[in-house]
């Protein structure tokens, strides 16, 4: 009898030490994928404004190049930086749906577009 109840409070010593780390884990996991999410949301942001200021080159550079502005700057390039840009715009758009996806599950709730994606860093959402 005494082993057994020495089995049993050691297996109820391990659920407790199992549920704090359980909850450790849930009160990590949540900020991290909060903030992984928010990084992904500046980035397609850059990415926009990047696609916005090689479009303005590509509509300049042939005219700056044709009055003599630019020179040894060829109009291809800024073609190719643009799609180049618009590629990587992209690859972030598909990045913040994933990471939106990862931060649902870690909170156990849909969010859809309830996280702000405004450019100040606020607090993950409560647990």
């Amino acid at each position: 009898l005494f082993l057994a109840q020495q089995v049993a409070a050691q297996e109820t010593m391990q659920a407790g030490c199992e549920l704090d780390a359980m909850r450790w884990r849930v009160l990590t996991d949540v900020p991290r994928s909060f903030y992984v999410y928010r990084i992904s949301l500046r980035r397609l942001d850059v990415a926009q404004r990047l696609i916005y200021f090689s479009a303005r080159s590509t509509e300049l550079t042939p005219s700056l190049v044709e009055g003599g502005e630019l020179r040894g700057v060829d109009p291809l390039q800024t073609e190719t930086d643009l799609a180049r840009a618009e590629v990587t715009k992209v690859r972030f758009a598909v990045t913040v749906e994933s990471r939106l996806r990862e931060l649902e599950a870690v909170v156990g709730a849909p969010l859809g577009s309830g996280v702000s994606s405004d450019g100040e860093l606020t607090p993950p959402p409560a647990i």
